[in-house]
C-alpha cells in the first residue's frame, strides 16, 4: 500500500535528518548569542562599503533565516548601510550555519559547493544592486518601522532581539533562541519530509529526470519553492531525494540557492520594506542568478 511506503520512507528519512536539524537548530541558538543579531549595523559600521564579498560569507555562515535578515537589514540601513552589502546579507540566506550543516547529510563536497556558491551568488547580486539598483532604491527608500516589519510567523526573534544591547552569553537565551527557532522551522522540515517521501514514492527515476531534463530544467527547479518557506536547511530531505532520483547536481543547486529565497514569505517580507513592486524585481532576480548559476554548471557537466 502506497501510504505505508511513504510513511515507511518519511520515519526513514526523519531518522536520519532530524537529529542532524536538531544540532544544527542548537548551533545556531549559540551562535546567535555570541553574535547578537544587530551584527550587521556593527560590521558595516567597521568595514563601511568596501567589502561585499566579506559581506556575502559573514551572511553566508549567520544563522538566520530570511526574514530575519531582512529585519536586520533595515536596522543596518537605518544606521547608514549602503544597499549593496545589506542586499549581498539577504541574498547568502542560501546557505547559514544550520543549512550547511543540514547539506552535510548530503554529503561534505555538496555543503562546500553550497557555501562557495551561496557567497557568490550574494557577490553577484551585490555588485549588480550597487552597479544597477542602487540610485533606485535611494529614490524609493522610505524608513520602516522594525515592529511592522516583523512577521512572526516566518521571523524566529521580535524586534528587541536585532536592537538589544549586551553581551552577556547565557544559557537561558540560548534555549529561546532555540525554541523560536523550532517555530519556524520544524513545520516546514516536516513538511520538506513529507514531500520528499512522496516523490521517493510515487515518482519514479525516470520520471524526475525526464522533468528536470533540458536547458531550461535549472529554471524550473528554481521556481519549486515558492509555496514553502524553506529555510535553514529544511530543504534538504528534497534535495536528497532528487539526487537520488538521479536528477543532475547542477539542477538541485538552483534549487537549493532559490528555495530560501524564491518563496511568498520572502516576497511579502521584502514587499513590506521596500514595496511589493522592488520586492517583486529583488526575488525575480534571486531566481533568475540561481538558474543562470545552474545552466553554467550544467554546460560543464557538473556531475
Amino acid at each position: 500500500m502506497i501510504f505505508l511506503q511513504i510513511l515507511q520512507i518519511f520515519r526513514n528519512l526523519a531518522a536520519n535528518t532530524l537529529p542532524l536539524f536538531i544540532i544544527a537548530l542548537t548551533l545556531s541558538a549559540v551562535l546567535a548569542e555570541y553574535f547578537p543579531l544587530r551584527s550587521l549595523d556593527n560590521l558595516q559600521k567597521q568595514i563601511g562599503k568596501r567589502s561585499i564579498l566579506f559581506t556575502g560569507l559573514f551572511g553566508a555562515l549567520m544563522p538566520a533565516t530570511p526574514a530575519l535578515r531582512v529585519l536586520m537589514a533595515e536596522y543596518a540601513r537605518q544606521g547608514g548601510a549602503g544597499w549593496a552589502p545589506i542586499l549581498t546579507f539577504i541574498a547568502a540566506a542560501g546557505a547559514g550555519a544550520p543549512a550547511l550543516l543540514m547539506t552535510t547529510a548530503v554529503g561534505l563536497p555538496v555543503a562546500f559547493l553550497r557555501l562557495i556558491l551561496s557567497v557568490l551568488f550574494a557577490y553577484f547580486l551585490g555588485v549588480t544592486a550597487m552597479r544597477f539598483m542602487q540610485p533606485q532604491l535611494n529614490a524609493a527608500y522610505i524608513e520602516s518601522d522594525l515592529e511592522m516589519l516583523c512577521d512572526r510567523e516566518f521571523c524566529e526573534l521580535p524586534t528587541s532581539g536585532i536592537t538589544k544591547l549586551g553581551t552577556i552569553v547565557e544559557a537561558k537565551n540560548i534555549w529561546v533562541n532555540f525554541l523560536n527557532l523550532a517555530r519556524v522551522t520544524l513545520p516546514w522540515m516536516i513538511l520538506s519530509l513529507l514531500l520528499a517521501s512522496i516523490v521517493s514514492t510515487a515518482v519514479s527515476g525516470e520520471a524526475a529526470r525526464s522533468v528536470f531534463s533540458g536547458p531550461f530544467a535549472p529554471f524550473k527547479a528554481a521556481l519549486l519553492g515558492i509555496p514553502f518557506y524553506f529555510a535553514c536547511g529544511t530543504d534538504v530531505p528534497l534535495i536528497y531525494v532528487l539526487l537520488k532520483k538521479g536528477v543532475d547536481l547542477a539542477v538541485v543547486v538552483s534549487l537549493m540557492l532559490a528555495a530560501p529565497l524564491v518563496n511568498f514569505p520572502v516576497f511579502l517580507a521584502a514587499g513590506r520594506w521596500l514595496g511589493y513592486r522592488y520586492a517583486f524585481a529583488i526575488v525575480s532576480f534571486f531566481w533568475l542568478l540561481s538558474s543562470a548559476i545552474g545552466v553554467f554548471l550544467k554546460l560543464i557537466s557538473l556531475k
